[in-house]
């Protein structure tokens, strides 16, 4: 049960609803519902075409950053695996350098698998690409949410619009003085 000040606020409430979603309408240019759900339904694609291409980048990032993380990897050890192949007791020398030749042994299998034709990037190229990569990414993340906020507005207006659209007009008020001329 409702009280009649609440009712009251609902109706208000709701010919607020009404008149923004008019304004929106009107402000944006659209001149059929048509026109509306097509605008719509092109941001809910375009919303789809670059989150999936947000997530190839993420994607890319996640790989480069291995890219990164092997290279440095491998230069780090690389003096130590060197010197581990010049050695002349080489058990002893693993065993005092395990954890430096298991990283450089990683990285290389990583790298080669990674690199298949045998010509790496440097670290340097590497390091701006991820910083292009990253600032692409951001620009990306900016332009997602404010397509996700459009496209909240439009759906709130198509909405809003099929409300208005599919509300019965009332029959107009039969006047009192015809039914007491009778």
């Amino acid at each position: 049960m409702q009280s009649p000040a609440y009712a009251h606020w609902v109706k208000l409430s709701n010919l607020q609803q009404m008149a923004n979603t008019i304004i929106y309408v009107q402000e944006h240019g659209f001149d059929t519902q048509s026109d509306l759900k097509n605008t719509l339904l092109a941001a809910k694609q375009e919303l789809k075409e670059m989150q999936t291409q947000f997530a190839q980048h993420r994607s890319n990032l996640r790989t480069l950053n291995d890219q990164i993380r092997y290279t440095g990897q491998y230069y780090a050890n690389k003096e130590v695996y060197s010197q581990f192949s010049n050695a002349k007791y080489k058990g002893k020398y693993r065993k005092e350098h395990a954890k430096e030749i298991q990283k450089y042994e990683e990285a290389r299998d990583w790298l080669r698998s990674f690199y298949q034709d045998g010509k790496m990037t440097s670290l340097k190229t590497l390091t701006l690409q991820k910083e292009k990569l990253q600032q692409q990414i951001a620009s990306e993340e900016e332009a997602i949410s404010s397509l996700k906020e459009k496209l909240k507005d439009l759906d709130t207006a198509d909405q809003n619009v099929d409300a208005i659209l599919q509300m019965q007009i009332p029959e107009p008020v039969k006047s009192k003085t015809k039914d007491l001329e009778r």
